[in-house]
């Protein structure tokens, strides 16, 4: 009998180094960080081969994910020049969770590639120093059959929109907007809740979260955010 509850205790004891050494946490992620693009797409290549994906970028840094699938990457460092050039290769799609700056670049993102992946898809950047004329060229892209894929904050307000091949579009076009004053949130006008997306802006929290809360009673739901001098 002694010996069997010491074999016993002895067991439960090795289990936790047997489940390290077979899974240790420490190789599930990765974070490259550099401030030169050709060095990060570098590492990230061969990151990629050794079985990571990129999970979200902040800045410099890069965090990676271990994954089962092989991806390929390219990354830009000059989004809105590359979206208006048409420079995303055929295949390709722009991860939404990395758009903003990368490595040395002010605004960019990494392009993804899955296995077997060769469609075509085509991206549109938008950008406004008023929320209230971003908002008109959101809905009239919505029209064309564009989707938001993010919402950012650089050098006043943008956004990403993607585009499946053969998207259909939405409602009518929307006129142009008036800008007033220069407040910054003085042209977005009372939420049109006949739109398939809604644009909110406010420098106060509680008033984003109630605008918010009245958006969802509505059926929508939070497609993108970013703050800048004010929430988007």
């Amino acid at each position: 009998m002694r010996q069997i509850t010491i074999l016993v205790v002895s067991a439960w004891l090795l289990t936790p180094t047997i489940a390290w050494v077979q899974s240790p946490a420490a190789s599930r992620y990765r974070v490259l960080s550099t401030n030169k693009i050709s060095t990060l797409q570098a590492e990230l290549a061969q990151a990629a081969n050794e079985g990571y994906r990129v999970a979200a970028s902040a800045g410099p840094a890069v965090v990676l994910e271990r994954s089962n699938d092989k991806y390929e990457y390219l990354i830009s460092g000059a989004l809105p020049q590359d979206v208006r050039d048409q420079k995303v290769p055929p295949g390709y799609r722009i991860l939404p969770q990395t758009v903003g700056q990368i490595a040395n670049g002010p605004c960019g993102a990494i392009f993804e590639r899955s296995p077997g992946d060769s469609g075509r898809r085509e991206y549109r950047f938008e950008d406004a120093v008023y929320p209230g004329n971003l908002q008109k060229d959101i809905l009239n892209a919505a029209v064309e059959g564009y989707r938001v894929l993010v919402i950012g904050a650089v050098a006043g307000f943008c956004a990403v929109l993607e585009r499946e091949p053969g998207a259909a579009g939405t409602s009518a076009p929307v006129a142009g907007v008036k800008e007033a004053g220069k407040e910054k949130n003085a042209n977005l006008g009372v939420a049109d809740y006949s739109r398939p997306y809604v644009l909110m802006g406010t420098t106060k929290t509680s008033t984003l979260e109630k605008e918010m809360a009245e958006a969802v009673a509505r059926g929508y739901r939070l497609q993108s955010g970013a703050a800048a001098d004010e929430l988007v």
